[in-house]
């Protein structure tokens, strides 16, 4: 386990390179545990570790299918050059729970549940939070909150590592 979250610090790091200031969006519902990753994501970097990035989705204001494609239209009209970090839990094989990946890629917000929603994302980090979607609602919060924290705080570093590098740079 501790192999794999140096591969995601790592990934993390080499994906946010790329990427000056991304928009953070943070997918998921509140009212199943399963789904709350994204949320809880980004109520800890806005609330806790105060991340100088545009975050969207939190525990307060979710970002779900019922507001997605408003949120998305709202994000590209207003972070026009920006590359997007999408973050949202996944459903995947029982041996990958806790499981955290990242992809220079976007997602289908939803699959699991059969949502049609459109390809969101530049860079995703996903992470296995059960084995079926019927199960989305059975998860532990105490889970969900492990993987949000290790999310959070990777993403925290990745940014603030680039911005002071920025920074040093063009001094």
């Amino acid at each position: 386990m501790q192999t794999d979250f140096l591969k995601f610090l790592t990934s993390t790091h080499e994906a946010l390179k790329v990427c000056e200031s991304p928009v953070i969006l943070c997918i998921g519902s509140d009212k199943v545990t399963g789904d709350a990753l994204g949320p809880v994501v980004g109520h800890i970097l806005t609330r806790e570790m105060n991340v100088s990035a545009f975050v969207y989705g939190s525990l307060s204001r979710p970002v779900n299918a019922l507001n997605l494609l408003e949120t998305i239209a709202f994000i590209k009209h207003k972070h026009r050059d920006k590359k997007i970090l999408v973050i949202d839990s996944s459903v995947g094989r029982k041996e990958d729970l806790g499981k955290i990946s990242i992809k220079n890629d976007g997602i289908y917000p939803g699959a699991a549940s059969n949502k049609n929603l459109p390809k969101v994302g530049d860079i995703s980090i996903t992470a296995t939070v059960c084995s079926s979607s019927s199960a989305l609602g059975c998860v532990s919060l105490g889970f969900i909150y492990q993987l949000a924290r290790q999310i959070a705080s990777v993403i925290s570093s990745a940014i603030s590592a680039h911005s002071s590098s920025r920074t040093m740079h063009s001094a």
